[in-house]
């Protein structure tokens, strides 16, 4: 009894800020968890409105540059929401608006661009930015876009440089590469995108920069356009088969050449075409370099003009490599974070006019 009432003493004794303060250590972690939870559900929602945003703001790029209209291109998100596919939608729509670049205005172009493009970019991911570009513009320059089709021509160019990658070592940047800086004179020649990659999967797997042999063998094409009758003669060929092949096909007069001078042994067939190269003010050192690197390696060549050709008809073997790709435990934890991702822009633009508010 006697206890009690001195605590009552001191409980009348206590002032109301010492009160309070008592409270306050009573209560204080659940009203700091609680202001927590508040400023994380701010937080999350601007996330969100932000991923909303910067989904809109691709959109109207690939509007600017396809000029496709608000509910085209709307429609053609909701067919990126449906592929199978480790990319997010951002990167997706980064793809319309290369297709755009190119010219591409129609839903059916730009979304099948976006498909095989998707599919270059998963399988040959060493190709870097702006690859399908360069593969896109090189369908263009041969008419095999024309011919097959924007989505086809592309699968197409793709499987060619994945199935050579996989034979040898060259790599996919080079063939690439190579492909885009002799696309002119092959195209003249009329050679294809197979058999010029061909051509550089020989030449990269031989240890030739790509610059330098792609430059060169395009000085040979030229060359022998130019005046087949004295080359033949130089290096003792028969001037009216060889004029021939090439009326039949660029590529069977140079393999037609290119035997020859294996025949001979590269070194003579060399010194005999030196004092014609120098007439003609090239580097015969360099063009000898490719020359001799061709000419040793015939038999190679023409399996991968064969695996190339092949492969380019089917377009079938670099989304054989995608499916690979695609279903990796990287690719299935990006397939997560991306369905999470399209979760926040969902919600994001439901929450758009009250942030505006909150802001």
């Amino acid at each position: 009894d006697e206890i009690d009432k001195v605590n009552k003493e001191l409980a009348k004794s206590q002032t109301f800020l010492e009160r309070v303060n008592n409270k306050w250590q009573e209560w204080q972690t659940v009203a700091v968890g609680a202001v927590g939870a508040a400023t994380g559900i701010v937080m999350a929602g601007k996330a969100a409105v932000q991923a909303y945003a910067e989904m809109d703001q691709e959109m109207a790029s690939v509007r600017k540059y396809t000029g496709m209209t608000t509910e085209e291109v709307e429609h053609m998100n909701e067919a990126f929401k449906k592929l199978d596919t480790r990319t997010s939608r951002e990167d997706l729509n980064k793809l319309a608006q290369e297709a755009g670049r190119l010219g591409k205005s129609s839903e059916e172009d730009v979304l099948g661009f976006v498909r095989a493009a998707n599919q270059i970019n998963v399988a040959l991911d060493d190709l870097g930015d702006g690859a399908t570009l360069t593969l896109s513009k090189l369908t263009s320059i041969f008419g095999d876009e024309e011919r097959l089709g924007t989505e086809k021509s592309l699968l197409a160019v793709g499987s060619v440089i994945n199935e050579l990658s996989q034979n040898c070592t060259a790599s996919a940047p080079y063939l690439a590469n190579f492909a885009q800086r002799i696309a002119g004179v092959a195209n003249t020649a009329e050679m294809s995108i197979p058999q010029i990659m061909s051509f550089a999967a020989v030449l990269d797997a031989n240890g030739q920069a790509c610059e330098m042999s792609a430059s060169n063998l395009g000085k040979l094409i030229m060359m022998l356009y130019k005046d087949p009758g004295k080359i033949a003669a130089q290096v003792g060929m028969n001037v009216d088969q060889f004029t021939a092949a090439l009326k039949r096909s660029t590529n069977e007069g140079v393999l037609m050449f290119l035997d020859h001078i294996h025949a001979m042994g590269s070194d003579e067939g060399l010194l005999k075409l030196a004092p014609l190269f120098k007439d003609l003010g090239m580097d015969s050192v360099r063009l000898s370099q490719v020359l001799s690197t061709l000419a040793n390696n015939t038999d190679m060549l023409r399996w991968e003009l064969g695996e190339a050709q092949t492969a380019f008809e089917q377009a079938t073997s670099v989304t054989t490599e995608y499916n690979v790709q695609n279903t990796t435990v990287q690719a299935g934890l990006e397939k997560a974070k991306k369905g999470f991702k399209e979760m926040a822009i969902t919600l994001g633009k439901e929450l758009m006019p009250a942030l505006r508010h909150v802001i």
